[in-house]
């Protein structure tokens, strides 16, 4: 989406959205995940990954990718799997939760 079309997100209503519905978000975008308690288990996404390296922390919404030891938020999880800018992964984040149209 260029700059010019953007129009103003309501981060905090998104956010809220999302503290309630990373189990939800997890099983849409890491479909051949599964859960173990807290965690979300799966092969990272964005890189040749054959054992679950990904873990999410259904509570927080943090994430791990332990072949890496690199970690971030449930919004950096999608920038980097659907190669987007965080505007659009609020975006795509709003519209799963029905938070925007």
């Amino acid at each position: 989406m260029s700059e010019a079309k953007r129009r103003p997100l309501e981060l905090e209503v998104i956010k809220r959205a999302l503290e309630t519905n990373v189990a939800r978000i997890c099983e849409r975008l890491l479909p051949d995940g599964k859960r173990k308690g807290i965690w979300w288990l799966d092969s990272v996404p964005w890189r040749v990954d054959k054992h679950p390296s990904l873990f999410v922390n259904l509570d927080s919404g943090r994430w791990k990718d332990c072949g890496r030891d690199e970690t971030g938020d449930l919004f950096e999880m999608i920038e980097r799997t659907d190669k987007c800018d965080f505007y659009e992964a609020a975006l795509k984040v709003g519209r799963m939760l029905g938070v925007i149209t």
